[in-house]
């Protein structure tokens, strides 16, 4: 296994040098030697012990993706094919900009807390997670925390990433319509969030149109 002296002696510099410029602190190192170091680190797939990486104070670089149930559907949460494509599209994002991602389960806040603690991560993406939840949670994990596709009592106090679920269920209730149809079903699982605004949506387009949408089958 190849050593940071290794990388060192080879690039002709100090190791704390290489040290430096694998922990992107490179203030005081110049642009040519940055790509000797990288061009060099790449041709000896040279890939930097985590504790090491922990230890030097410049984070983890680990993103936790918390997966706040384990069933959906019907299925295992990573089985259903949104999580399993969202997840994938996050450890893509994420390891092309040099991090690494740590799937925890958030069925039991404690779980998420004492993970996220024991290795340092950089900050977590909740999936699944309400309100409540997530103020349990930053209560108990000082932590950078970004919830996907959650819905507040009322206005956003946290960073959230969305679907438009209202223009979702619109865009089929026009769609509808235009084939033809003047009356509608709509079927969902629940009357509350991604379901509701869908509803919703769903619903406004068929009046729009002076015709009705027959309340959700729950």
């Amino acid at each position: 296994m190849i050593r940071l002296q290794d990388i060192a002696e080879m690039a002709g510099v100090s190791r704390t040098t290489v040290s430096n410029v694998i922990n992107g602190n490179t203030k005081r190192v110049s642009q040519k030697t940055i790509d000797k170091i990288t061009t060099i680190l790449k041709e000896q797939n040279y890939v930097p012990h985590m504790g090491s990486v922990m230890l030097s104070g410049h984070g983890s670089r680990i993103i936790g993706v918390v997966l706040g149930f384990s069933y959906a559907h019907g299925m295992q949460s990573l089985q259903d094919p949104f999580v399993g494509e969202l997840i994938g599209t996050i450890q893509m994002e994420t390891e092309e900009n040099g991090y690494y991602v740590m799937l925890i389960g958030g069925e039991s806040i404690q779980n998420v807390v004492d993970i996220a603690s024991k290795w340092n991560v950089e900050g977590l993406l909740i999936l699944g997670y309400n309100e409540e939840q997530y103020r349990s949670l930053s209560r108990r994990l000082n932590k950078k925390m970004i919830l996907i596709d959650a819905y507040p009592e009322g206005a956003y106090t946290f960073q959230n990433v969305g679907i438009d679920d209202y223009s979702g269920g619109y865009q089929i209730g026009e769609y509808l319509y235009s084939c033809g149809y003047k009356k509608a079903l709509f079927v969902a699982e629940t009357e509350r969030d991604s379901d509701y605004y869908r509803w919703m949506g769903f619903k406004q387009a068929m009046e729009n149109r002076g015709d009705s949408a027959v309340a959700p089958d729950i």
